[in-house]
């Protein structure tokens, strides 16, 4: 039997999560995981030349049985929608670190991104601290932390290693500057996002508006999201880009959700 993916308008990392909850609710509920899927209806945002397969333009699916080894009576569909602010540290990571091991590798043309990236950046993951904050239009969903919250953490950390690097990485102009200022050794990606300016109206990705620019950029920040996934340390906000930074980290150490 076919997956067929409910019509979700909304961000890549909104979508991404409604996919991982829908495949483990499919295995849930027929014993088995899917073998052929319809991704018509996910990624509006980014399907630019209407291609019914664009979830392939972005991962790659492993063949590997998780039948065994995975039990799923403590998994509740319903939490889809909040999983995104909820303590990553008290949720049952095994179950989604797995299901993401086999449904959510980064394609070649990601992990070609992804690899010029570090060679363009010349990155030491061991000796770099993620700053990483999604804000505008998040707060009408959660509290935004205060800029100074990073600050303070990220001091911390740089005591212990003088020399350590920051990744600033952010949806917000004024976020980058102020990090920008506190820790002058940094690393910020700008020619590969977008930034705007605070404001909780709006998206950087115009709510889905310019799906050929958004297609071109996701593929850059999903490189990114791997590449703060493997840092030393991670501090961040609540939400499902959070989510999946985590999702691909795969563990919690040095991992700090404020």
């Amino acid at each position: 039997m076919e997956l067929i993916f409910r019509p979700h308008g909304a961000g890549f990392y909104s979508t991404t999560t409604l996919i991982l909850f829908q495949i483990i609710k499919y295995v849930k509920l027929y014993g088995k995981q899917p073998i052929k899927f319809d991704f018509s209806n996910v990624f509006t945002w980014y399907n630019y030349n209407k291609n019914n397969n664009i979830f392939y333009v972005f991962f790659k699916i492993n063949d590997i049985d998780l039948l065994e080894s995975i039990s799923l009576k403590s998994f509740n569909y319903e939490e889809a929608g909040n999983i995104q602010f909820k303590k990553y540290n008290e949720l049952n990571l095994d179950l989604y670190y797995k299901y993401v091991n086999v449904y959510f590798n980064l394609s070649d043309q990601v992990i070609n991104i992804y690899q010029n990236l570090i060679n363009k950046y010349k990155l030491n993951f061991n000796n770099i601290c993620t700053l990483f904050l999604r804000g505008n239009d998040k707060a009408t969903e959660c509290d935004i932390p205060d800029y100074n919250k990073y600050i303070k953490k990220g001091t911390e950390l740089l005591k212990l290693n003088r020399k350590l690097q920051f990744i600033i990485q952010s949806d917000e102009k004024e976020f980058i500057d102020t990090m920008k200022t506190n820790f002058p050794n940094n690393i910020i990606f700008i020619d590969e996002i977008r930034v705007i300016s605070k404001n909780i109206g709006q998206t950087v990705d115009k709510h889905g508006r310019t799906p050929e620019l958004n297609h071109k950029y996701a593929l850059n920040f999903l490189a990114i999201v791997y590449i703060m996934s493997q840092c030393k340390y991670v501090i961040c906000n609540s939400g499902n880009i959070s989510f999946w930074i985590l999702m691909y980290r795969k563990h919690c150490v040095n991992f700090f959700q404020l």
